[in-house]
């Protein structure tokens, strides 16, 4: 639960930067080469309503989809 989308949006990137942190340089690097990509980590984008959401997040995580909003 959160009491907003910006409270879900911040514990979400900790939690990938955390996840990205724990990887060796090696695998790193190839994932950064292999997508291309810009920055040293993956992005995170989420709509811009969800973000501005007030009213309080619930999230379930359903091991075969991943973190799901309601």
């Amino acid at each position: 639960m959160y009491p907003d989308g910006l409270s879900m949006a911040a514990n979400w990137e900790k939690e990938l930067r955390e996840q990205w942190e724990s990887r060796s340089a090696q695998e790193v690097k190839e994932v950064i080469e292999r997508h291309g990509l810009k920055n040293d980590r993956p992005g995170m984008e989420l709509p811009k309503d969800l973000l501005e959401h007030k009213d309080g997040l619930g999230v379930f995580l359903n091991p075969d989809e991943g973190k799901a909003n309601a």
